[in-house]
């Protein structure tokens, strides 16, 4: 806590030398700090803990996993990483899980690091939190199997945090902000398995049963090169978007040999979460025999597919809210059945 008061007391000394202390003046300061170290036993970094509950906004940046040995060679970090992809993160608020992000989806987006005796996994995927609103319990949690207790001894995490000035607080605390103005879109990852898959020719068709509104697929294979056709069937076997080998490689977002993004619309980015983002996606939950066509030069044995749709948290009279099951679009409309996780907000501002 003591770090805290004299970054906070360093940043008005700053702007009293600068003559820039006025009313209307809005001062942020960034900083990254390290979620407190955990023994390999304890699962959970507490996100919103004594020494950290005085930012205003929390952003998880890295995963740093802290290894028994800085000697591991190449052959010994590939299984460690084989191993970690069998892993998921979640973001959890209240016991309620707003985010759940299989690592083996980070993994293959940004190669993990490996530097002093610790590995780092970006956190791309996870949002941005006002902590204004919010005064319970924030947690990420990963259970580390078995398996990986020989080679980690525990983990953290990096988080982005920014802290207001103390008016800019009081004004965000105090002002009647409409409900969908506070509304937080949260990138959600659900995933398929196929494994060992037998069948006599080079075209494979699965069956989707993802739910809510989706962007795209993240297609992990080993032969992605030899991926020659790519179709969306929707009922009533009507292709609902077909691309051949030209359009897969206009289209699709090849980000290594063995990772290829489908966006359902190739002009917006896959990690962009605005909701102009969402333009162009596809509502699974209205749709209930969904097919993915996948036709490739050679047979394949394993391929994972996930889908990138979304979870909403919003606040609304200072009380917070996971949006649960829903129909919706994109444009903001939001008025769908909720669950409430409970109340957040002191009468007091921060």
């Amino acid at each position: 806590m003591d770090n805290i008061e004299n970054l906070r007391d360093g940043c008005i000394k700053t702007l009293v030398a600068n003559g820039a202390f006025e009313a209307d003046t809005k001062l942020r300061l960034v900083s990254y700090v390290n979620m407190t170290f955990n023994n390999i036993n304890n699962t959970t970094v507490n996100i919103l803990s004594e020494d950290y509950g005085m930012f205003d906004k929390i952003l998880p940046k890295y995963l740093e996993l802290k290894m028994t040995n800085q000697n591991f060679n190449d052959n010994t970090l590939k299984q460690i990483y084989s191993k970690l992809e069998k892993l998921s993160l979640k973001y959890v608020i209240d016991d309620i899980i707003l985010q759940d992000i299989p690592l083996s989806l980070l993994i293959n987006l940004n190669k993990p690091i490996f530097c002093y005796n610790k590995i780092y996994i970006q956190l791309c995927f996870f949002k941005e939190l006002n902590m204004i609103y919010i005064k319970q319990k924030i947690n990420m949690i990963l259970n580390i199997s078995n398996s990986l207790k020989q080679y980690i001894t525990g983990f953290s995490i990096i988080c982005k945090a920014t802290y207001f000035d103390t008016i800019e607080r009081r004004q965000l605390y105090n002002s009647n902000v409409k409900l969908k103005d506070i509304c937080n879109i949260f990138n959600e990852i659900n995933y398929m398995n196929f494994c060992n898959i037998n069948n006599s020719n080079t075209t494979y068709v699965f069956d989707i049963n993802f739910y809510r509104i989706s962007k795209g697929f993240f297609i992990k294979c080993d032969l992605l090169n030899k991926l020659s056709e790519i179709q969306l069937i929707v009922p009533i076997n009507t292709p609902r978007i077909v691309l051949n080998k030209f359009l897969i490689k206009q289209n699709c977002v090849t980000i290594n040999p063995n990772l290829l993004y489908f966006p359902f619309n190739s002009e917006e980015k896959y990690y962009d979460d605005n909701i102009k983002s969402w333009e162009g996606a596809i509502n699974f939950s209205r749709l209930d025999d969904v097919k993915l066509l996948l036709k490739f030069d050679e047979q394949i044995q394993n391929i994972t597919i996930y889908n990138l749709s979304f979870n909403i948290l919003r606040v609304n009279n200072k009380e917070l809210y996971e949006l649960g099951d829903y129909n919706t679009n994109v444009s903001g409309d939001f008025n769908y059945p909720t669950t409430k996780i409970n109340k957040v907000c002191s009468n007091s501002w921060r």
